[in-house]
């Protein structure tokens, strides 16, 4: 998708977290050395410091939807009705009817109040991503049961300074989770912003040729799982130079440093139904359904 929410041209899915005004700290140095201190990747252990900590349950009470709308990315797009908080769950639930991104009902977003940073860091998030109870097809095209829903994300949106405005593409969008043709592609903008409204710097895992001539196309480990529908755990690590995304534990792919800034983010979960602005968007997997959002941490 390339974007999110751009004028309703985009939206995601995938971390979630919380505040209170400001960002939460953890309580003392003690509790952030406990084994639950801990990103979910056994190879992040040595991140010892839960700098942040935010439960669905503060998500919801802060209002994190207000916020989304608010933002140059979520321009008054998504109800705030769509945003709700389930107790059996423990967990922010977005909801979409399935339609068409074209059609501002249909979507669900929320964005933190505050900045994550992104350089020295591990940004942690448990989501639900919805899928198909049964196989279904699509404008001819047939889908497994358990394929992933049509349009659920998450995903980053540089700004030019902790807690400041938003710098669309210039300041980097990491998207990890982005669920698109029945599955996740990780895309990353940035560079300029163009007379169409997209980014002149495009980093994406989508097929080759889908984003444009200009984009730079990069391959996942082999052999590392995607994330799925159903409750996953996505981590990103930011180092002083280059970004690498988990997903369930496992390391899915590196982002190179010359595609980032290492500028603070704020963090956004969204869900609607397909790209409406695309010819083929009838053959997507979509329909009703939630992604659900129990916590985020930030470690440092």
């Amino acid at each position: 998708m390339i974007g999110i929410i751009r004028g309703m041209k985009k939206l995601w899915v995938v971390l979630a977290a919380v505040v209170t005004g400001s960002l939460v700290p953890v309580a003392s140095a003690s509790a952030a050395t406990t084994a639950s201190a801990a990103p979910y990747a056994s190879a992040l252990s040595s991140y010892k410091t839960l700098a942040q900590s935010y439960s669905a349950k503060e998500i919801f009470a802060d209002n994190w939807a207000a916020y989304a709308n608010d933002s140059h990315e979520g321009n008054g797009t998504c109800p705030l009705a769509n945003t709700t908080y389930s107790s059996s769950l423990n967990a922010v639930v977005l909801t979409t009817t399935g339609q068409t991104t074209s059609v501002t009902t249909g979507c669900a977003h929320i964005r933190s109040q505050h900045t994550v940073p992104t350089s020295g860091d591990v940004v942690e998030a448990k989501v639900y991503l919805p899928g198909l109870g049964s196989a279904k097809s699509f404008g001819g095209t047939a889908y497994p049961a358990g394929t992933l829903l049509d349009w659920a994300s998450v995903w980053l949106n540089g700004a030019s300074a902790t807690n400041g405005a938003e710098n669309w593409p210039a300041d980097t969008e990491i998207d990890p989770v982005e669920t698109q043709y029945g599955t996740n592609y990780l895309t990353l903008h940035y560079g300029t912003r163009t007379s169409d409204g997209s980014s002149t710097g495009n980093w994406t895992t989508l097929p080759q040729g889908w984003a444009g001539a200009d984009a730079t196309y990069a391959t996942p480990n082999a052999g590392v799982p995607n994330v799925h529908s159903g409750w996953n755990v996505v981590d990103l690590q930011f180092t002083s130079t280059v970004a690498n995304i988990y997903f369930n534990g496992k390391l899915y792919i590196t982002i190179p440093a010359s595609v980032l800034s290492h500028k603070p983010a704020y963090l956004n979960f969204g869900i609607s139904g397909p790209n409406g602005g695309d010819p083929n968007n009838a053959t997507w997997p979509s329909g009703k359904g939630t992604e659900d959002v129990q916590y985020v941490k930030v470690f440092s």
